[in-house]
């Protein structure tokens, strides 16, 4: 057994399960809802086996009672005055159709369906309506906006395809803002519109197509071809290469089978190119001459300049002296002189130069 939603009822059918509990029922719906909310905790549905009610009162209330549940889901659509009264419209003529509801139940449901500033507006209206394209029409003449028309025809113009964005899911998108208008736009007009606003990458396409693009839906199929024709281009893969699991190798792919039309595509493309190849060459020889010229003289300047250098660095060297024999012709690594023992700085023999009494004189003076 499904448990019942009380707060769901309508009027009559809240006023019967009161009843049948032994109350009596309130006058407005929110009083009978208290009430049931209390009385249904005490008194569950599956406890209630006889009803305190006459014959001919409990089948009346039975009768009223009904399983429609898509009448009760009315009440989920909400409106307060504030959001776009004609997608409000849209969504209810969307739901009405879905569910097959009458349009009587529509006005019925009407004050669960307004909120705020939007239900005090229905209450001071509500005897002036009596169907639901009134309804309606007057939601439009009170709650929407100034100049909609004009600036939802901006937004459309303005509204271009996204990086992203799947033609289909675009063309479906612009037919609800065209839907949106008071007086919609012709087919053509609507297509002129899409021709700009498509992303730029369908071009090639359209322009290829031999015929002319007269119709929206003749512009979705060439569209969509593009994307398939472009899915399948970046799915492309190069042939697998053979491997000790390759059932049939002999079909495979070979590369080296490749490499004559290769040497001959390469031989085609250096022919085509000799000529334009000489002409550079020609044209680049005087530039080059008067470069390596250039090049010539910088390298002889250099030279010059290192050899005077060199010969500077040669003049400026200092000479050989041997403190052994005190000479200006060799080092004392190639002296062949006798190795006594001698004062390298004065030459005075059988003393070194750190005992020797003569320079250590002469330093002590200067000290």
């Amino acid at each position: 057994m499904l448990p019942v939603k009380y707060l769901s009822l309508q009027k009559s059918e809240l006023e019967y399960e009161v009843q049948i509990r032994g109350a009596t029922a309130g006058y407005s719906v929110e009083e009978m809802r208290r009430q049931i909310v209390k009385l249904a905790a005490e008194h569950p549905a599956e406890h209630i086996l006889e009803s305190p009610l006459d014959v001919q009162q409990d089948l009346r209330g039975c009768v009223e009672v009904t399983c429609d549940r898509t009448v009760a889901d009315l009440s989920k659509l909400k409106f307060n005055g504030k959001t776009c009264v004609r997608s409000f419209i849209q969504r209810v003529d969307e739901f009405i159709v879905a569910r097959n509801i009458a349009s009587t139940k529509v006005l019925a449901f009407a004050t669960e369906i307004f909120q705020d500033n939007a239900l005090h507006w229905f209450r001071s209206v509500r005897d002036n309506i009596s169907s639901r394209p009134e309804l309606a029409a007057k939601l439009k003449e009170d709650f929407d906006q100034s100049n909609y028309d004009y600036r939802l025809t901006t937004e459309i113009r303005s509204r271009t395809q996204g990086e992203h964005e799947n033609i289909t899911v675009y063309l479906s998108i612009m037919s609800g803002m065209f839907s949106r208008l008071s007086t919609p736009p012709s087919e053509p007009e609507q297509l002129e519109i899409l021709l700009h606003n498509i992303r730029p990458c369908y071009a090639s396409t359209l322009a290829a197509s031999s015929t002319e693009i007269r119709t929206i839906d003749s512009l979705r199929s060439l569209c969509r071809n593009y994307e398939t024709y472009h899915s399948r281009h970046s799915l492309f893969q190069e042939p697998p290469r053979v491997t000790s699991d390759t059932v049939a190798p002999e079909f495979a792919y070979s590369r080296e089978s490749n490499k004559s039309t290769n040497k001959f595509n390469n031989n085609t493309y250096n022919k085509q190119n000799f000529s334009y190849n000489s002409n550079y060459n020609k044209g680049q020889y005087s530039k080059n001459t008067n470069y390596n010229q250039n090049q010539n003289q910088n390298k002889s300047q250099q030279q010059n300049y290192i050899h005077s250098v060199s010969n500077t660095a040669h003049n400026n060297k200092q000479q050989p002296y041997c403190p052994r024999c005190r000479s200006n012709n060799h080092h004392i690594r190639q002296c062949t002189a006798s190795r006594d023992v001698f004062c390298f700085k004065c030459g005075k023999k059988d003393v070194k130069t750190p005992d020797c009494p003569v320079c250590n004189k002469k330093a002590n003076t200067k000290n």
